[in-house]
């Protein structure tokens, strides 16, 4: 027990320089030996990295964009577009409502005025109704076209005024794109950056450890630089 504390403490420069060249050696062969599946989980994960800062890009445009449209949406001018819309899109029903009567009605009309309704003889005063329910129809048809071209050109006026209202703001989600997009390529471009020096950095480590176990000792060691057998 007495000689095993001395034979202990001449040991333990030993080991503890053993420790430190094994944990220095260790770290590059680990390097040369998975070079291929660092490199890999390097690449990985510039990709998973990129595809957050698209995500995050993406939802920042969407949340510009929802401003800017619901900032629209207050403006009166959106209203009165909505408004002329219903307006000129109800007057376009009326107005197929009313040509589809008018088809009928004229075919109604005809037929009683030609005799081929399925009577032997002409009624006159049968004819005369039709004719005058055609008629009315008719009319009813211009008048409710005339709404149509009334109703698009009020809408067209509705739409030019929300256009001038809304330019502050297009204009505001025009820079606020911009910027997004500025600092999205910036991010990325630091990203491949820092990718790339990782891998350099990992490619250059093992080309030294590639290096060093070319080398071979040497038996002759007369010259200077000559150290262990190595040259």
């Amino acid at each position: 027990m007495q000689s095993f504390i001395p034979a202990t403490l001449a040991c333990a420069p030993r080991l503890v320089f053993a420790t430190l060249i094994g944990i220095t050696i260790a770290h590059p062969i680990t390097l040369r030996l998975f070079e291929p599946e660092i490199l890999d989980k390097i690449a990985e994960d510039t990709e998973a990295e990129r595809r957050k800062i698209a995500i995050n890009r993406d939802n920042a445009l969407g949340t510009a964009r929802a401003q800017v449209q619901q900032a629209k949406q207050a403006l009166p001018e959106w209203s009165a577009v909505d408004q002329a819309t219903r307006q000129r899109n109800e007057a376009g029903v009326n107005v197929n409502r009313c040509e589809a009567d008018l088809v009928r009605n004229q075919h109604d009309y005809l037929c009683e005025a030609d005799g081929t309704c399925g009577r032997e003889r002409l009624d006159m005063p049968m004819s005369k109704q039709k004719e005058a329910a055609y008629r009315e129809t008719v009319t009813r048809c211009q008048l409710s076209g005339a709404q149509v071209q009334q109703a698009t050109l009020l809408l067209t006026q509705a739409e030019q005024k929300l256009s001038v209202a809304t330019q502050d703001l297009e204009a505001l989600v025009r820079r606020q794109s911009e910027s997004i997009e500025i600092d999205y390529q910036r991010a990325i471009k630091r990203l491949s950056h820092r990718g790339e020096r990782r891998s350099s950095r990992v490619r250059k480590r093992s080309e030294k450890l590639a290096m060093i176990g070319q080398r071979r000792p040497s038996h002759d060691c007369s010259s200077q630089h000559c150290f262990f057998g190595w040259r």
